[in-house]
């Protein structure tokens, strides 16, 4: 038998308002709706009139997708910024004295300050 209703069938008859609240069943061949009030039916039957079996719903959405992208933005940041803090040490010659050039450069601060 052919498919009547499509994937988003169900989509379609929550955005016209029918679901949820309406009692039917439903499934690609046939729809169950004896327990449908009258205006539930003419609501029922103009979403059916508009229906396209062939529409597909949109792929799911990947929540951690947004969050990959932005880690993986962040680790590019990271490295860019190592290889700054590299390029500084190298120049300023902190890369050859470590801590004891920041130490001796705190020292130097004091004492011109006079502490």
């Amino acid at each position: 038998m052919a498919i009547l209703y499509g994937p988003t069938f169900g989509e379609e008859m929550v955005a016209a308002g029918l679901l949820p609240g309406a009692t039917l069943m439903w499934n690609a061949e046939e729809i169950k709706r004896e327990h449908l009030t009258p205006e539930q039916n003419t609501l029922l039957d103009s979403i059916i009139a508009a229906h396209d079996p062939t529409a597909q719903l949109p792929p799911p959405v990947n929540p951690m997708a947004d969050h990959e992208a932005r880690i993986a933005a962040l680790e590019a940041t990271t490295a860019a910024l190592e290889a700054q803090i590299v390029a500084l040490q190298t120049h300023v010659g902190i890369a050859r004295g470590g801590d004891n050039v920041f130490s001796d450069q705190r020292h130097q601060v004091r004492r011109l300050n006079g502490r």
